[in-house]
């Protein structure tokens, strides 16, 4: 039977100690939306080597639709990311320490598996900030969107497949250094909108 919906989050990083993705993605089964409430939640290490070996082994059986998460502290709203990038370019450590890994081919990119425009005017609908982006920035999180969607691509999976940068969580830690912050609530409703439309 095919899984539905897979919704990831990731673990703390070096300068964030409490993910909010973590947060939002482990809330979801008592969030009251019926659709978020029977997602699969998973929650990956935010490790470059870890990170893609996690949602692979998730990805043996592909759902008709995953939504990934990560956390931007210059998100302004939900920041629905068009494509990745092979290139990993932060000078970041991921949570073990390790550096970003060296790519054959750095200039490669593979798009979204959904249509941004229509995702973003659906979630703005709602009464939520929603942009798009084209660059889904040099740390773990570009590095798991890339390889899930080369595994979706090598696997003939029709999956919708979509990489969400939130900002930071309001009364966190981290949003008195963000560009704005939101209640969980709110990144819930987001999240819902989201699947709501990838699922159609």
């Amino acid at each position: 039977m095919t899984r539905q919906l897979v919704i990831t989050g990731f673990q703390p990083f070096p300068g964030v100690a409490e993910n909010p993705t973590e947060v939002l993605v482990r809330s979801l089964d008592t969030c009251g939306d019926p659709v978020l409430q029977r997602a699969e939640a998973v929650i990956v290490p935010t490790r470059y080597g870890d990170a893609p070996a996690a949602l692979r082994s998730v990805l043996a059986n592909p759902p008709r639709v995953l939504i990934m998460t990560g956390i931007s502290a210059r998100a302004a709203g939900l920041v629905l990311e068009s494509r990745a990038s092979n290139a990993c370019t932060a000078a970041l450590p991921d949570a073990g320490g390790a550096m970003p890994p060296e790519s054959a081919d750095p200039l490669h990119h593979l798009p979204a598996r959904c249509d941004i425009a229509d995702l973003c005017a659906a979630v703005e609908r709602a009464g939520l900030a929603c942009a798009p982006s084209d660059d889904a920035g040099g740390y773990v999180c570009n590095h798991l969107y890339y390889h899930a969607l080369a595994a979706l691509d090598e696997s003939g999976a029709d999956t919708r497949a979509l990489f969400v940068h939130i900002p930071a969580l309001a009364g966190s830690a981290l949003a008195a250094t963000s560009a704005t912050a939101l209640e969980l609530a709110d990144l819930q409703r987001g999240l819902g909108v989201l699947a709501g439309e990838l699922l159609r």
